[in-house]
């Protein structure tokens, strides 16, 4: 059976997985820095992380996104699925700029143009 690529509603459920998954990663690292370094005990740590709001979303939105990838697989093959995966290091590099205030350097912005000729060939095929 030849699954269906190229469709406005199958490449939207790989992008919203994309989306969730890329920002749960920005809430486990919101997350991580509000606990901070001063727990040394690796349970004591556990025990915080599961009651850190933004630890929480983080978790949830990884689960949202697995929903949404099982959706899409469902859908497309997975050979042109998995490329777009690597939209993820676009969207956590913008996310992470503009929430987390981290640096972004010349070279991650020309990795992230050639990542994104990757896709768009991919797209294409």
């Amino acid at each position: 059976m030849k699954m269906s690529s190229l469709n406005l509603f199958n490449v939207s459920l790989i992008i919203l997985s994309i989306i969730c998954s890329s920002t749960a990663q920005i809430m486990l690292k919101i997350g991580t820095n509000r606990i901070g370094n001063q727990i040394s005990n690796i349970v004591d740590f556990f025990l915080k992380a599961a009651s850190t709001p933004q630890i929480i979303a983080g978790v949830s939105l990884h689960v949202g996104a697995l929903l949404f990838w099982l959706l899409a697989l469902r859908r497309v093959d997975v050979s042109y699925a998995y490329p777009f995966i690597s939209l993820g290091f676009v969207f956590v590099m913008f996310m992470s700029a503009i929430w987390l205030r981290e640096t972004v350097s010349l070279d991650r912005i020309i990795g992230v143009i050639l990542i994104l000729m990757g896709i768009i060939y991919v797209a294409r095929s």
